[in-house]
């Protein structure tokens, strides 16, 4: 079997979350204890967030200290909250109380970060005050090259747990309600089997990982993961690889690529919920080498691309959560049939990048190289496409057609090739 790519670290793949493992020391004993009060505007027991999806994540409006109007991607794998870009934080004169040491996506380099307190956080009618969140040294995420939009850092499960939250994919609404007022869903949701630890919701699904062989994995039910299932291979010595896999970038972190395979799994069962072919990420963790309670012994993550068939409850006063099928939720399982890696840039993210073309693909096959810019997919300039809009063209069924003008060393080249199943 082939070994994945090994790509440059500047960039990010644009289907899956930043995985990002924080050593903090005693930092979130620190931010536990102190007061972190809400203000609520209105006499309300129910706040309804409106968010944008794009490209698989949730990213909602936050202002920043009363003046900043920020984008967040809403996170519930993220304890806490994180600011990406130092220099607003530098605009403002704030003091860093503390660094801290980051581990990167490959779990070897260290990057840094910074503690900064008595920041007031304000989505809709709440006004969090007094808060302390992370801040990043500089921005090693680059979270706009793969949802391309402007994201400014991650809302951490800090910021809404104190709430029963639903989430409604279909109306892109996140409400919160008020624990005293809130009564549980009595028709139509269904209870699933859940455990919180440390503020983040864990789920139990059945996986068929191979014919005939079927595993229960502890899963992050994960808002913040632009994927369908994430399995860390070296998370359990029984979880194996399917007999078809390609090598591939799963998504970004720290740093760096997390680089494993892509496949399928035949069936994910969340009683009693089913689904068939998944796509699905392997990723080797290494997990030998760190302490694995940092990952709370889970063997993976469940992410967006199966959350958003349903509207989501989590409890976490109680520890409890529902789900309820919507309109999406026989939706075949989107993925790549090109090869493509695309990346956007420029002053309006509407510059698109191929940032890699793997190995025995169309795109490959059709001349498609590293930095080439493109510039028209089937005769419509990408000026006019988002990142989310392009990415989508090149998930049309096997078979389909994709033209391409792209730009290379000042020329623009034309090439056409047809999609074509990878996994």
């Amino acid at each position: 079997m082939p070994a994945p790519n090994d790509l440059p670290a500047a960039f990010s793949f644009n289907y899956l979350r930043v995985t990002l493992l924080i050593l903090f020391g005693g930092w979130a004993c620190t931010a536990h204890a102190q007061l972190q009060d809400l203000q609520i505007t209105g006499s309300k027991t129910r706040i309804d967030l409106p968010f944008q999806y794009t490209n698989g994540f949730i990213v909602v409006p936050v202002v920043f200290e009363n003046w900043f109007p920020l984008n967040f991607i809403f996170d519930t794998g993220a304890e806490h909250t994180i600011l990406s870009q130092r220099e607003i934080t530098d605009l403002l004169q704030l003091e860093y109380r503390r660094r801290f040491t980051l581990v990167g996506a490959d779990l070897s380099r260290e990057f840094y970060a910074y503690l900064v307190s008595g920041i007031n956080l304000q989505a809709g009618a709440i006004l969090a005050k007094n808060r302390s969140i992370l801040v990043l040294e500089e921005d090693y995420l680059r979270l706009e090259d793969y949802t391309g939009v402007k994201i400014h850092g991650i809302l951490g499960a800090d910021f809404f747990r104190r709430f029963i939250i639903k989430i409604n994919y279909r109306k892109r609404v996140i409400s919160l309600y008020d624990p005293s007022a809130y009564r549980p869903p009595s028709e139509g949701y269904t209870r699933i089997n859940v455990e919180f630890s440390k503020s983040k919701p864990y789920v139990f699904p059945e996986v068929v990982l191979r014919q005939g062989d079927t595993s229960t994995l502890k899963l992050l039910l994960d808002t913040g993961a632009a994927l369908p299932l994430l399995i860390n291979m070296d998370s359990d010595p029984g979880l194996v690889l399917p007999e078809h896999v390609i090598p591939s970038n799963l998504g970004a972190g720290l740093g760096g690529f997390l680089r494993g395979y892509k496949g399928k799994v035949p069936s994910l069962q969340l009683p009693p919920f089913r689904f068939s072919s998944v796509v699905t990420s392997y990723q080797d963790l290494q997990l030998g080498e760190i302490d694995s309670t940092q990952l709370d012994q889970r063997n993976g993550i469940l992410g967006n691309e199966i959350l958003r068939r349903f509207t989501v409850i989590l409890d976490y006063i109680h520890e409890e959560a529902y789900l309820q099928p919507n309109k999406d939720y026989d939706d075949e399982f989107k993925v790549d049939r090109s090869g493509l890696l695309i990346i956007a840039t420029g002053p309006t993210l509407r510059d698109y990048l191929i940032y890699s073309v793997l190995e025995d693909t169309p795109a490959q096959e059709a001349g498609l190289q590293t930095g080439d810019e493109i510039k028209r997919i089937n005769w419509m300039p990408t000026t006019l496409l988002s990142l989310s809009g392009l990415i989508g063209r090149l998930q049309k069924p096997a078979g389909k057609k994709v033209r391409l003008v792209v730009k290379r060393n000042g020329k623009r080249i034309r090439t056409t090739f047809e999609l074509r199943d990878l996994i």
